[in-house]
């Protein structure tokens, strides 16, 4: 006798939840201690929930895609615009088109507005902190 087949359950959720749940799965990541506030997106997570290492080269993520810039050279390129690497980087995730990296081109990098500040600004900590975005 034959079992019938099961139909697999998914849920849909929005790219922050799932930024989120992944954060939550590692030890020691995801929200401190609970309720709200700043600094509770992990970036990390969200770099990688976001597709982020299938464009860019990022020495802290393990990533070495050349399809945009290599944020291990943010602080320089953010100079090359005249701006200070986070207000740099929170541009460049919000409005891509903004500045775009002598060599690359215009149009290839999606906006991310449904991220949230929050969010951005992970992200943000994330590319410029310790280990990231060097001079």
């Amino acid at each position: 006798m034959a079992l019938a087949a099961r139909p697999a359950c998914a849920t849909v959720v929005s790219a922050a939840a799932f930024a989120k749940w992944i954060a939550d799965q590692r030890p020691g990541r995801g929200r401190a201690g609970g309720g709200s506030g700043g600094g509770s997106a992990d970036g990390a997570a969200l770099f990688e929930a976001q597709g982020c290492s299938g464009c860019h080269a990022f020495t802290k993520a393990g990533s070495d895609a050349e399809i945009g810039p290599n944020l291990d050279n943010l602080a320089a390129d953010a100079k090359k615009d005249g701006k200070d690497p986070a207000e740099y980087a929170a541009e460049s995730i919000r409005d891509p088109a903004a500045y775009v990296v002598p060599g690359f081109q215009a149009g290839t990098m999606p906006t991310f507005d449904s991220l949230s500040d929050d969010e951005v600004e992970a992200l943000v900590q994330y590319l410029t902190g310790e280990g990231g975005g060097k001079q």
